[in-house]
Order: C-alpha cells, then structure tokens, then sequence
C-alpha cells in the first residue's frame, strides 16, 4: 500500500471510536468548520478527539505530502490498526506521519458554563495527558477575564477592577436613577438592568442607544438610555464592570485596538466553541474578531475555528439567543462537513438558515433561487411563518453565489461554492 493509504488507515484506526461524519470533523485542522448535530450526539467526543488529533498529528489526515517510510516504519504503519493503542503506539504513530501538530497554548475551548469547561478539562487530560493542562478551556467570560486582566488599561480601567453583581448593579442603577429624579414605583430598576443587558449583549453603547431610544418615542425607552450614560459613567469612576461588560468590553478592546486583537489572534490559532447556537451578537463579534472573521478576509494562520450546534429535538428547532445572525456570517467560512442528525431536524434549522440569508441578501448579496419542502409549516423560534407547505419533495436551498444545502435523510452536506 501506499503511503497515503496505510497513514490514514493507522489514523483513522486510532479514532474508532468515533463514526464516520465525527472523524470527518476531528481531521479537518485547518479551515472552520461547523457540526450541527443533536444532544447526545457526541459533539464534545468530537470536540476531544478533534483537539487530540491536532496536538498528537496535526493536519497528518489530509496532508498530501508523501513521505519516504523506512521498512520498519511501514511494517508499524501496517500493524498498527491491529495494536493496541496505548500511548507509546500513539507516539510511534505521531513520529511517522505527524504534520505541523498544534501547541496546546495556541488552543482555545468554549463552553457556556463552568462546569462544563471543567469536563472538558478533565476528558481532554484522562486523553492526552498533562499537556491538556496547557489548553486554555474555558467560558466566554472566564476567558475575556484572563485578556482584561492583562489588557483594561487601554480602556481606561486599572487591571484591578472590580466586577459587580447583580445586586451590585442595582444599587448603581438606582442611585443613578435619583440623580435623574425618577420614581422606583414608576420605573422599575430591574427593567432598566435587563433593558441595559440587552444593549450590552448587542454591542450597543450609551452614546449608541441614546438616538435609537429617542427615535423610538417611547418613555421607558428614553428614560432607560439617561440611565445607561449615568450607569455605564459611575462604573468607570469606580474602575468597576458589570457581568455583561466583561465581554462587551473585550470586544471594544478588539475593535478599538489592532495591536491587541493581533496578539490574540496568534496566540489563540484555534478556537472551538460549544453550543454555538447559544452565542449573542457580543459573542459572536468576540469569536468573529478573533478568529478574523469581521476583516474582510480569512486568515489561514487562524485557521482551526470550530462551532458545535445543537438542536433541540423536543421542539424541532433552534435554541439560542442569535443563531440566525450567527450561521449566516459563518457561511464563508466552512469547509464541507457531513453530519448524521435527524433529517426533521436538519430541515427546521436550515429552513431558518435560509431565511437568514434572505433578509441579509442586501448586504451579503446573497439571493435565494429555490426553496423546496414537504414537511409543513415551518415558523422561526419567534413564531414568524416562514414557508407554507409545498407538496413537492424538497431536493435542496441554493443561494447563488453563497453555498448550497443539500439534504438526506440522513446526512447533510453544507458548503461554500
């Protein structure tokens, strides 16, 4: 056998435990990819065996370059599928066909609580050892405090800040409300905090939202926008953050400082996220920035990004705060990928993803040209109708110029063309 076949029989032997779409996944190291697959899947099994796979061997999977194999070394590649794979085995492996292996330090993980950021820690060690140790596994906000910590100064902060509460807030909120001579039995603080959340959670600051709330002619509205400028003032005096500022301010230091985001770009080359779908449009503009989504380009040397998303099984859709905004900037970013998920679902969700790219076609010129279903209704998490039934089998979405979803019954093949 050629060298080619026998690297990625050892290879593909050494992740057997993993099926056939997972492994697609787990070889692809350069380039983003996007798993969309239902709970108990096994996408964090991908998310282990994918990080394994580039600190052990790297791109050896699909790496065409041929090399020159001793007879000792291709004897070991023959066997190998037949070892067992006990970590001296894996090293001989790695020693033989390994390209360009990925340094721990240069891998970022996320999960959206810490207990699961803390499974993924122990999994990825019980797998690879002590080197997991090195990779920085994480939530969003666990992560954005490690880079404020180092970097708030350009903001404007001392690197000692305080990070408030939420009881923390309130009181903030509402002595910033007697500043401005507002009733607590009119106005509700706490409406105020969520409504400053938002604004947070969508990038919109003071200075932002102050126009948008007086367009709106609504009371709340303006009153809540006097508020934020009062609030968000008295933080900073206070050299203090609230628990949405740690993210929002994270991407402020991105935008605002090139030198800053370009340091994190090289030091984070490969950032996986878990349950992408769950990503707000500050998470979405951290990950996006970081990985060098938003600078009009696509950066090789970043080139490991990784989304897992789940779909809900009960309800036959989506969860999560911005998943329509979130996919639909991800489409020129993703390598083909097939996924075994329940086609029902598959249909629901990218009956969403279409709809994404049709109310963005202005801007991404992106322009629907056949849509095609039989399974019903299909409405958006938020009720609006988007399809009626059509009675014919549906064969596939194309956006011109975009990408084209093709769907089975089983498998689902998304890519750019």
């Amino acid at each position: 056998m050629d060298y080619t076949t026998l690297k990625r029989n050892a290879l593909t032997s050494f992740f057997s435990r993993t099926n056939e779409m997972q492994r697609r996944a787990v070889f692809r190291v350069k380039g983003a990819v996007l798993i969309i697959a239902g709970a108990g899947s096994g996408k964090t099994t991908v998310l282990c065996n994918r990080i394994a796979n580039m600190m052990r061997f790297g791109n050896a999977y699909l790496d065409e370059t041929v090399r020159g194999l001793t007879p000792e070394q291709e004897q070991f590649l023959q066997d190998f599928p037949a070892m067992e794979k006990t970590p001296e085995n894996a090293e001989r492996l790695a020693e033989i066909v390994a390209v360009e292996p990925v340094q721990p330090w240069n891998i970022l993980a996320i999960t959206f609580t810490n207990k699961a950021a803390g499974e993924l820690r122990q999994r990825l060690i019980d797998m690879i050892g002590e080197d997991a140790e090195k990779i920085n596994a994480s939530t969003f906000h666990s992560a954005c405090v490690k880079i404020l910590r180092r970097e708030i100064e350009n903001l404007g902060y001392q690197r000692s800040f305080t990070i408030y509460d939420d009881d923390d807030s309130k009181r903030i909120i509402k002595d910033a409300m007697k500043k401005l001579n507002l009733d607590e039995k009119v106005f509700n603080p706490k409406v105020f905090k969520n409504m400053i959340s938002r604004c947070k959670d969508k990038m919109i600051s003071p200075e932002e939202y102050a126009p948008m709330a007086n367009a709106s002619g609504e009371l709340m509205e303006k009153r809540c926008a006097e508020v934020y400028t009062e609030y968000q003032s008295a933080l900073r005096s206070a050299s203090a953050v609230d628990f949405d500022d740690i993210i929002y301010l994270t991407v402020k230091l991105f935008e605002d400082f090139p030198d800053v985001l370009s340091h994190y770009q090289h030091l984070y080359k490969y950032i996986m996220v878990d349950e992408y779908q769950d990503t707000n449009v500050a998470q979405y503009r951290l990950i996006s920035l970081h990985a060098g989504c938003l600078s009009g380009k696509y950066r090789e040397r970043v080139g490991g990004n990784f989304r897992l998303v789940e779909t809900d099984k009960s309800n036959q859709r989506i969860v999560g705060a911005e998943f329509q905004s979130t996919v639909e900037a991800e489409l020129f970013f993703i390598h083909p990928v097939r996924n075994t998920v329940d086609y029902r679902i598959l249909f629901a969700i990218f009956c969403d993803l279409a709809f994404a790219v049709a109310v963005k076609q202005l801007n991404k010129k992106y322009v629907i040209v056949a849509y095609k279903c039989n399974h019903g209704t299909v409405r958006r998490k938020d009720g609006d109708l988007l399809r009626s039934t059509v009675r014919q089998p549906f064969n596939n979405v194309v956006c011109r110029n975009a990408l084209i979803i093709s769907f089975q019954r089983v498998n689902v093949m998304y890519s750019c063309v």
